[in-house]
Parts: structure tokens; C-alpha cells; sequence
């Protein structure tokens, strides 16, 4: 579910997120469950190993200052605003973004962000 190359890449740093990740991992992990894929035990297991990983929460979406630019970078890039979020910490913490999102793989590459691949 987590590729393991992430999880690798964590031993010696961090992850920086927007607060918004967390509901966005519980809601692939409810949408697993009722498409069967996973259980409720397997979802709970998957949590733990996330409470493992150093991950530093980011807010600074939060405001109108982090909704412009969250804003500007949709329009740019025709992304959710939710993927822009990602795209926005990636480039304000100089730092590589994890995805396979094809639409977001794509503004990285047009915004000059470093994309986390398996190596």
C-alpha cells in the first residue's frame, strides 16, 4: 500500500505533509476496506506503521495567504487544490514530492520540483 522505497527513504529524515494528508490516508484506507481490498485490522496495522514514520505536519496552507497561492497554483497547473497543497509544501521546503499522480507528476516537471522515485 506504502511503497516500501518511501517508507526506506524515511530512515535518515523526514516527510513533510499538509495537515490535509491525514484524511486523505484514512480515506484511501476506508475506501480499500469497502472495496474489500483491505480489513479493518489491516487498515489499523497500516496506521501504526505510519505512527512510525518521521513525518513533520505543515498548516501553512492554512490562512489566506497559503489559500492564494494554493489558488494560484491550481489555476496554473489544473490541479485540485488538494494536489496543489502537495505541490505548494514540495516548493516552499525545497523538497522532493512523492506521487504517481500523472497530473501532479506533471507540474512538478513544469515547476522544476524534484518527484521521490524508486531507486
Amino acid at each position: 500500500m506504502f511503497p516500501d522505497y518511501l517508507v526506506l527513504s524515511l530512515r535518515d529524515g523526514t516527510a513533510h505533509v499538509p495537515a490535509l494528508w491525514f484524511l486523505e490516508v484514512a480515506n484511501v484506507l476506508v475506501q480499500a476496506e469497502r472495496h474489500a481490498r483491505i480489513n479493518a485490522a489491516d487498515g489499523a496495522r497500516f496506521v501504526e506503521l505510519l505512527r512510525t514514520l518521521p513525518l513533520v505536519v505543515d498548516n501553512d496552507v492554512a490562512g489566506f495567504q497559503g489559500i492564494g497561492r494554493v489558488l494560484a497554483l491550481s489555476r496554473q497547473y489544473d490541479l485540485s487544490t488538494y494536489d496543489s497543497s502537495y505541490l505548494d509544501l514540495a516548493m516552499r521546503k525545497g523538497v522532493p514530492l512523492a506521487t504517481r499522480d500523472r497530473k501532479l507528476l506533471t507540474a512538478c516537471g513544469l515547476a522544476k520540483v524534484p518527484v521521490m522515485t524508486a531507486t
